[in-house]
Formats: structure tokens, sequence, C-alpha cells
């Protein structure tokens, strides 16, 4: 655990990207959330056809603002997003860190969708919180991830930045406690 250390410390010191809202209030951040999620989803409709279909079949799905960094064998990432239950339309407002290992260099900023094919694996998602996977990134293009996990479907989208990059790792979200 010692050499993801540092990984760890970078990850936490990434800001998340485009979430800061001007006013700290806990309503205000919220609106912020929910916009980006918004805007998120149309972007991948759009971008990704097949994502409506997953979307429309789901007990529910995540949306994740985030920033990640690859600097040659270390794999750091930090976010902030939302979970929405399809049956109770309750959002779940939450944080997220990554950390992973493999060959690669670049920063990006990049929206996560993650589609829960069945309602147990959204509430493991919600009280673990914890996703494996792996990634090759060439570039800033929307892309369908890996999860190593059938129950997931994974969309990121590249804001911005560009990076180089075959790595896997684990990723941790959990609640936000502020804004819950």
């Amino acid at each position: 655990m010692k050499p993801l250390l540092p990984l760890f410390v970078l990850a936490l010191a990434l800001p998340a990207a485009g979430i800061a809202a001007d006013d700290d209030s806990k309503a205000s951040k919220q609106e912020a959330i929910l916009k980006m999620r918004d805007a998120t989803l149309e972007r991948l409709r759009k971008e990704q056809p097949d994502s409506q279909a997953a979307l429309d079949k789901a007990p529910g799905y995540a949306v994740f603002d985030a920033t990640g960094v690859n600097l040659v064998l270390y794999v750091g990432g930090k976010g902030v997003g939302v979970l929405m239950d399809s049956k109770t339309g309750k959002p779940t407002y939450m944080s997220m860190v990554r950390a992973g290992t493999g060959p690669g260099l670049g920063y990006k900023e990049f929206k996560q969708v993650i589609v829960f094919k069945t309602p147990k694996a959204m509430d493991l998602f919600l009280s673990a919180g914890i996703d494996v996977g792996s990634s090759f990134d060439f570039g800033s293009i929307a892309t369908k991830g890996q999860s190593f996990n059938p129950d997931f479907a994974l969309y990121t989208i590249t804001e911005k930045g560009f990076t180089v990059q075959a790595n896997w790792g684990g990723t941790k979200y959990f609640k936000d406690a502020e804004l819950n």
C-alpha cells in the first residue's frame, strides 16, 4: 500500500472539475451537480446513442464530474457527482477518488456515467462504492469504458486534457455527508 500513498495524496489535491459553486451553500452545490448531470446526459445521448436504451432500462445511474492524472506509472483522480434512483427520482450526492497503476502520461477533466443494470448493483454501489476497472486512453474522445463489474455500463466523456495511458485501478465512491 505504501507505493500508492503518493497517488492518494495527489488524487486528493486535484480539484473537482467545474462544480465549485460561487456560493458555498448546500443548495447551490446540489444545483450545480444536477445541472452538470443534465448537461452530461444530453451530451452522452448525442455521442453514444446506445446509452439511451441502457438508461431507459436502468434502475438507476450515477454521473460524476472528475479530474484524472497519469504520471508514468501512477494514476489518480477525484470527482463529485450524483446517483439517481430511477424508481423514486431521489438523488444521492457522492464523491469519488481513483487510484491505480499503468504506463502513461496526461491530465484530463472528464464526465463519467455509470448505468446500473440491476437494483442489486445500484444498492451495492451505494453501500460499498467500489469499482475496479481498466482503461485505455489515447487523446480526448468519448468512450465506453470497462468495469470489471458486469452489472455496470460505464461511459466516459473527456472535457479537456489529453492522455496516453493503459491502466487499471480502483475507484472509491462514497456518499457526500455534507450534501445529503
